[in-house]
């Protein structure tokens, strides 16, 4: 994860030091990003290691927090200052559901598409994706349940080196 924004809430303490005033929340700005154009202007030196920056939606409904990845979409990191936009339409072919790890399925799962991005009631954020989380050496146990460098080692020379400068974001919602 890059860059994130709550889109609704109280802010934590935690959130509130690192990040200050969220003037996205206090301002009133919607939460249905159906069609909505997010524009970025960015740069930096990347690494990517395969990773693409991709724009990341989630809302909770019925007590279940769904994040869907505009995969089908993505940005791209470059020496010198550009602008680019992402447009979230509601066809599920450019979009990955992120679902749950197998003992947070009680908060994550699937919701649709279309519900989520009509109600992005928790953040959206700016992510790199696909990552490359390889175990250095054999893993002790099903890698599905084990965490990475909590449970495993990983070889973090497959991950995303580098740093992306982000000077603006602009968000256009359809009228």
């Amino acid at each position: 994860m890059l860059y994130s924004l709550m889109t609704r809430g109280a802010a934590g303490e935690h959130h509130r030091e690192v990040a200050g005033h969220n003037r996205y929340i206090a301002d009133g700005f919607g939460c249905d990003f159906t069609k909505a154009r997010v524009t970025l202007r960015l740069k930096g030196e990347l690494l990517p290691h395969g990773a693409r920056l991709h724009f990341l939606c989630q809302g909770v409904h019925n007590s279940i927090c769904t994040g869907w990845l505009l995969t089908g979409q993505s940005l791209e990191v470059t020496t010198d200052w550009s602008e680019q936009s992402v447009v979230c339409l509601t066809d599920e072919q450019q979009w990955t559901c992120l679902g749950s790890r197998h003992d947070r399925t009680d908060y994550y799962g699937p919701t649709p598409l279309e519900t989520v991005l009509g109600d992005a009631n928790v953040d959206i954020l700016f992510v790199l994706y696909p990552l490359d989380v390889t175990p250095m050496g054999p893993i002790n146990g099903d890698p599905h349940v084990l965490r990475p460098e909590r449970d495993y080692p990983i070889w973090r020379s497959r991950l995303p080196e580098g740093y992306v400068m982000l000077d603006e974001v602009r968000i256009d919602f359809p009228s």
